[in-house]
Parts: C-alpha cells; structure tokens; sequence
C-alpha cells in the first residue's frame, strides 16, 4: 500500500513543479506534476494524511518541522523506513507548498 499525495490548484487540476523523479512509483523520465507516491510504512514517522484538505501554506510549519526533525539523507534503500527518507519526501513536499501556498493537497492511501 502507498499513500498518493497531490498538490491541486483551485480548478482541482494537479499543479505544475519543477520536474522530479521521487516516490515510490518513481518515473525515471520525471514529471512536471506534484504528485508523489510513497509507501505507507512511512507513516510510523509522518502521517501524510494530516495532510489532506490543507493548503500549501497552512501545511509549510508542519512540513518544516517535519523536515528539520527528521533530516533529508536518503538512505540507500528507498523503501527503508528511516528518517531521511522520511524526511526527504517532507523536503519535496515543503517546497511544492511554499511555492504553491493556494494550492491544496488532496491524500490517498
């Protein structure tokens, strides 16, 4: 299972990012989208549903602190529940709401 987090603008329509290739769906090509997709084991150290319904601006001091406490390394192995990996998917998160402030996120799991 896996959590499915989107950024959507007011039209409900997924916003524009700079083009990524992150989650657990990754396409190696990349996607200009905010989509992310990320295993469910990952909420042992986040709950990204507390997520859902939120704008980007309303989640940036959650995301943050999410950020600052659990650190950005990645580990080598992408499913590994650690903090950086955590941590790393929260990073990518912060940015699309900081750049998006309006937008709101929409969680699936």
């Amino acid at each position: 299972m896996s959590y499915w987090i989107y950024l959507k603008d007011k039209n409900g329509g997924t916003v524009e990012v700079d083009s990524h290739a992150e989650g657990a769906s990754a396409n190696f090509w990349g996607s200009p989208r905010a989509t992310l997709n990320v295993t469910v084991n990952y909420r042992a150290l986040f709950n990204f549903n507390s997520l859902y319904g939120l704008t980007g601006q309303e989640s940036i001091a959650h995301l943050r602190e999410a950020v600052l406490t659990l650190g950005t390394q990645k580990d080598d192995n992408h499913w590994g529940v650690t903090f950086g990996n955590v941590g790393h998917h929260c990073s990518i998160l912060l940015e699309w709401a900081e750049n998006n402030p309006q937008a709101v996120w929409d969680v699936h799991s």
